[in-house]
């Protein structure tokens, strides 16, 4: 009998210890928030505590497929610059900046090269220009610019950096290149700084680097919607190709879950503006063997660029470079409100209703597309769900639809909520960089609420909850997981009263 004993306090021990180990792990995982990973690449995070992954460094060789030496420095184009896009007054909203960096102790070169390198900071543009044309869509580079005579031009500012800024190598060099331009006061969040840096030598045989982050979530709210971000092109691979790919880094190309990414911060489809040119093990021609690609970005649109992705495809639903804010849509449809629908969340589905009882759960559902049809994500729309006096009941500001064009809300009527017909009122919505509202777009959807609340049990709450079907599986799982310790413990404690009893 006392083995039996023995045996029963053993096993409550344990599973109590498993309760604890299970429940701590728990605790944990619910507590822990994304990782940052910077997989190819170095993280780096400045004196603010804003955090980086900083790109691998693009060498001369990889950059521009030659196998001669570089230059010391590219040559000034002696050709007046090309114009870019105008676009608003020329320095708000999110714009890249372009700068000239020299060394302190040298003579600055601005003069010399400011035409050339706004030529650059053009070509560059083109390569965005050109990538978006193929997908049948328009994107220009949002540039901070000066108006000269009706025409617009790429800002380029004058920046001289101590000696120290530009010692070492790769990322060490490049950190303390973005630390001493963000002490200048270079690090708004509405900028992505385009440096082009005269330091008059080749370290390493390095063409560029750049910053950028690993987040792949297909919204507006992405990290590399925002700034700042910073790129390098060295003096002596001064040219657009060069500026596009590390703008490309900066706009959050390539992301690690791409198709065809490198696991690098590139791809490895060949001749691509982002692929690695020759610098990866894994990189091939196979995919895209022309060599115009080299001046296009995303050569088979399936990786990190494209102005209208299939719907479900990998850029439908992860970070599409092309919708990044510091691009400008130019002439693309505007995008309207198709439909308004009110329902209930049955687990993680909606099912669509107009009649609630009193302590339900209502849930309005927006769906925003384009003139074309084409279901629009990352729009921003602000509605309410309103009494009938017009009282609102549930705001909702700025919320971004998802990849097939849906947003919506969860408002719990009161168990004193007055009858009626309450309404579901759009408030605006837009699409940044800007797509213009359709004044054709529905704004208001009404439904029904019943003077008395229902008398079977409701799971109201529950089903808000579970609107979020990773949060709801993940809770569910643990709840059940609980139960079954619990009820072990319980059989536990049961056994062993009944045993002690028999002593």
């Amino acid at each position: 009998m006392r083995t039996r004993v023995l045996a029963l306090i053993l096993q409550f021990g344990f599973i109590t210890f498993a309760l604890g180990v299970f429940l701590t792990i728990v605790s944990a995982a619910q507590a822990q928030g994304p990782v940052d990973t910077c997989s190819g690449g170095v993280l780096f995070t400045d004196a603010f505590g804003k955090t980086y992954c900083i790109s691998q460094p693009d060498s001369f060789k990889s950059a521009t497929r030659q196998t001669n030496a570089p230059l010391a420095s590219t040559p000034p184009i002696t050709t007046a610059p090309t114009p870019v896009i105008c676009d608003g007054d020329g320095s708000s909203g999110y714009r890249v900046q372009v700068i000239y960096a020299y060394i302190s102790t040298r003579a600055s070169r601005f003069a010399t090269y400011r035409t050339s390198l706004q030529q650059w900071a053009y070509d560059a543009d083109k390569e965005f220009f050109d990538s978006a044309a193929a997908t049948g869509g328009v994107r220009h580079v949002r540039y901070v610019t000066e108006n000269v005579r009706g025409s617009c031009y790429p800002l380029v500012l004058e920046v001289a950096l101590s000696p120290t800024a530009l010692q070492g190598t790769g990322a060490q060099r490049f950190s303390q290149m973005i630390s001493e331009i963000q002490r200048l006061g270079y690090r708004s969040q509405s900028r992505d700084y385009m440096v082009f840096v005269d330091a008059q030598q080749s370290p390493n045989n390095i063409c560029g680097i750049a910053t950028m982050q690993m987040d792949d979530s297909a919204n507006q709210s992405n990290k590399n919607n925002s700034g700042p971000n910073y790129m390098e092109i060295d003096d002596n691979c001064w040219n657009g190709v060069m500026a596009a790919h590390e703008l490309g880094h900066n706009l959050g190309s390539v992301q690690l879950s791409a198709p065809n990414s490198d696991w690098n911060t590139h791809c490895i489809d060949g001749f691509d503006n982002m692929c690695d040119h020759g610098g990866s093990p894994a990189w091939t021609y196979t995919a895209c063997p022309d060599p115009i690609g080299d001046h296009l970005m995303d050569c088979n649109h399936d990786d990190y660029f494209h102005t209208n992705p299939a719907p479900n495809s990998y850029l439908a639903t992860h970070w599409n470079t092309a919708n990044n804010r510091f691009l400008v849509y130019g002439d693309q449809p505007s995008i309207r409100i198709d439909s308004i629908a009110s329902g209930k969340m049955v687990g993680a589905v909606f099912s669509s209703t107009n009649t609630f009882n009193r302590n339900e759960t209502a849930v309005l559902r927006v769906h925003v597309v384009d003139t074309n049809g084409v279901n629009i994500s990352g729009a921003s729309v602000s509605f309410s769900i309103n009494q009938p006096n017009g009282t609102v009941q549930c705001n909702f500001t700025n919320q971004l639809t998802d990849s097939n064009g849906f947003v919506q809300g969860s408002c719990l009527i009161p168990y004193n909520a007055p009858s009626g017909s309450w309404h579901g009122m759009v408030a605006s919505f837009t699409r940044v960089p800007t797509l213009a509202a359709t004044a054709d777009s529905i704004t208001q959807h009404s439904f029904t609420v019943n003077p008395s609340a229902p008398t079977a049990v409701r799971l109201s709450t529950l089903a808000a909850y579970t609107e979020n079907p990773l949060v709801a599986n993940w809770n569910l799982s643990v709840l059940v997981c609980v139960i079954i310790v619990a009820g072990l413990v319980t059989l536990s404690i049961y056994k062993l009263r009944m045993a002690l009893q028999k002593i």
